[in-house]
């Protein structure tokens, strides 16, 4: 086997100090090193094949240099295409800085999460873990109080409930606001809100209802999941299913505000196979603009939705979680990402903003 090359014959090739290698290839500090020389050093390491041990280099620091991303729910969670550019823009900071993703799941129990959970804690896993809200609960409140890591909860939907703890979430209010703002009045009374049952439909639906029109009531159509983690994939057919099953409900109504973008899909063709024409006869929004993070080829996107900038989010969460790592502070931030409203065919009223 090829003998490893070390930083000391690195150091030496460049006629350069171990320290200056060592500082150009660490992120936080190799603008500090001229230009031209970091070039230089570059170029050899490259050559040679040469990056430093994450391993050594957590050992004299102290240090993982891992961020843990816990999950429960990880095979609904890895199939969610918002949390994808969610985890895409984690890693994209964390990697500039040095430092990588971990993927810890924690089973599908709450004694097994609570469990795993002070596994990864007590073990030093990783040097900071995100979590999402629901995995603060009684049984592991504590051990991440006490784990002495910076914690970040995401998209914690009951804002304050948790104190001691970083939060990150994607605030919706301001495109449901738009919304309604856009929306004609004839249509006021005439929205249906429709998505599966579940604590983040109903958050969606409260949000929507905030901003509802003085004497308007949002009629709800939820339908139940046969099993409360299948992928948001299935949501399309079970809107599809649902939609025809209460049909005489549905075509009361003249906007189907939809949870996610893929009970709006499944919403649109069913309208359509019974021969209404989605943005014309009857309108429809979603949520999550997934026509733009997944493309469908040869087609232009049309379904009104709400953004919520998860990858945005992903990048405020990376940053806080490395600031908390670098300078620790009784300072815990709560930051607000605001959803954006995606005007298109579905639903083609918009409104101008100052």
């Amino acid at each position: 086997m090829k003998k490893r090359i070390t930083i000391k014959e690195i150091a030496e090739i460049a006629g350069v100090n171990i320290s200056t290698v060592s500082r150009v290839l660490n992120p936080d500090s190799g603008g500090r090193v001229g230009r031209e020389q970091r070039e230089k050093i570059i170029a050899i390491c490259d050559k040679l094949n040469y990056r430093p041990r994450v391993a050594a280099k957590g050992c004299a620091q102290n240090k993982t240099f891992k961020i843990g991303l816990i999950l429960g729910a990880i095979e609904r969670d890895l199939c969610n295409s918002s949390f994808a550019l969610y985890i895409r823009g984690v890693c994209s900071i964390l990697q500039k800085h040095g430092y990588n993703l971990a993927i810890l799941w924690v089973g599908e129990t709450q004694y097994t999460q609570a469990e795993e959970v002070k596994n990864f804690l007590m073990s030093d896993t990783a040097d900071g873990y995100i979590l999402g809200a629901p995995l603060l609960e009684e049984q592991t409140l504590d051990a991440f109080r006490n784990s002495g890591r910076p914690i970040l909860s995401f998209n914690n939907n009951w804002e304050g409930f948790f104190p001691g703890f970083m939060s990150v979430e994607t605030d919706q209010n301001p495109a449901a606001s738009r919304i309604w703002k856009a929306m004609p009045q004839e249509l006021y009374s005439q929205v249906l809100f429709f998505g599966p049952e579940g604590d983040n439909t109903l958050f969606k639906a409260a949000a929507i209802e905030k901003y509802i029109p003085s004497g308007i009531f949002l009629e709800k159509l939820l339908f139940p999941l046969e099993h409360p983690r299948q992928s948001e994939f299935y949501a399309y057919w079970l809107a599809r299913n649902n939609i025809a099953a209460n049909w005489e409900k549905v075509i009361r109504k003249k906007v189907i505000w939809c949870s996610s973008d893929m009970s709006a899909f499944g919403v649109c063709d069913e309208l359509q196979s019974k021969g209404l024409q989605v943005g014309k006869d009857i309108f429809v929004i979603g949520y999550g603009n997934t026509e733009k993070k997944c493309p469908f080829p040869g087609t232009e996107p049309y379904l009104s939705t709400i953004e919520p900038l998860w990858e945005e989010a992903g990048y405020t969460s990376a940053r806080l979680i490395l600031d908390a790592i670098k300078n620790p502070s009784d300072d815990l931030p709560h930051k607000k990402i605001e959803s954006s409203y995606i005007c298109r065919k579905s639903f083609p009223f918009d409104v101008q903003l100052k």
